[in-house]
C-alpha cells in the first residue's frame, strides 16, 4: 500500500531519471515483542514454507521471517525503482528504519515512522549539491491513501497485486536457498 504514496510514487520519478545509480539499501526494525509473537505463530508456517530440516534451523527461520514480513516491501519497492541487480541488505535493531538510495548527484530516501501503525505520512528526502556545490535537501510528507482508494475505485494502476505478491514469495524463496542450502541443513 505505501507504494501508492505520494512521496514513493515521486521518489520513483527521480531515481528513474538517475543516469547512474551507485548504491541502494533497505533497513527495518521489529521489537522484541513482536518478534516473540511472530515466532509463536509462524512456527507451523515457516515448517511448512522452509520443510523441517530449515525449520529446525534458528537462523534460517529468523532469516525467512524478516524477509517474508519487512523484506517483501523492500523487494517490492526496489522492483518498481530498480531494473537491475542489486544489492539488498537487511537488519533490525531499535533505531527507525529508513530506505535509501543514490547515485546520479542525488540522495533519494523513503522513510516510513513505522511498518505496524498504517496511515502515518511518508517521508521523501531528496539531497543533492546545486550547480554551484551548495548542498540541498527537499523533505516531503504524504499519505497513501488517496492513490490507494483511487486503485480500489478502478481509477488508478493496482500495484500490488496477488501475482505481485508472487515475486515477493520468489525472491524470498531464491535468497533462503542460498543462505541455507538444504544439503547443508540435513549435514
Amino acid at each position: 500500500m505505501r507504494r501508492y504514496a505520494k512521496a514513493f510514487v515521486e521518489a520513483v520519478k527521480i531515481v528513474r531519471s538517475m543516469k547512474k545509480i551507485e548504491y541502494g539499501q533497505g533497513l527495518a526494525d521489529l521489537s522484541a515483542a513482536a518478534k516473540e509473537d511472530f515466532a509463536s505463530r509462524s512456527e507451523a508456517a515457516a515448517e511448512a514454507s522452509l520443510g523441517p530440516e530449515r525449520a529446525s534451523n534458528r537462523a534460517a527461520v529468523s532469516s525467512w521471517r524478516l524477509l517474508c514480513s519487512l523484506g517483501s516491501h523492500d523487494f517490492s519497492a526496489m522492483r518498481e525503482l530498480l531494473d537491475f541487480v542489486a544489492t539488498y541488505e537487511t537488519g533490525h535493531d531499535s533505531v527507525g528504519s529508513f530506505d535509501a538510495l543514490y547515485g546520479d548527484g542525488k540522495r533519494v530516501r523513503v522513510e516510513y515512522d513505522t511498518p505496524y501503525v498504517k496511515g502515518l505520512p511518508i517521508t521523501l528526502t531528496v539531497a543533492e549539491s546545486d550547480q554551484s556545490g551548495a548542498y540541498i535537501e527537499r523533505v516531503i510528507h504524504t499519505l497513501q491513501y488517496e492513490a490507494l482508494h483511487s486503485a480500489i475505485a478502478g481509477n488508478g494502476p493496482v500495484k500490488c497485486s496477488p501475482e505481485d505478491a508472487v515475486q515477493e514469495l520468489r525472491t524470498i524463496g531464491l535468497v533462503i536457498d542460498a543462505l541455507y542450502p538444504k544439503r547443508l541443513i540435513a549435514e
